[in-house]
């Protein structure tokens, strides 16, 4: 999983493109609610050989997050 860390933010960009498109236009504004979940983030700490609520764990968690978040506002 390490290895595939850089694909993260652009798979959340195509994937807050893809969510854009359904999106009816007159419903688009600049800052509307998006929701992009994590999937599977437990068991990718698992593969890594981290625990949910160790400091490396959660340190994990916060930078997925990022770039998730990141890819998701570029789009």
């Amino acid at each position: 999983f390490a290895q595939d860390i850089e694909s993260i933010a652009p798979a959340a960009f195509t994937a807050a493109l893809m969510l854009e498109g359904c999106c009816p236009q007159e419903a688009r504004t600049p800052l509307r609610p998006l929701a992009l979940s994590m999937t599977n983030l437990a068991a990718s700490l698992m593969t890594m050989g981290l625990a949910y609520d160790s400091d490396d764990g959660r340190s994990a968690a916060a930078y997925f997050g990022a770039l998730v978040t990141a890819g998701a506002l570029q789009a």
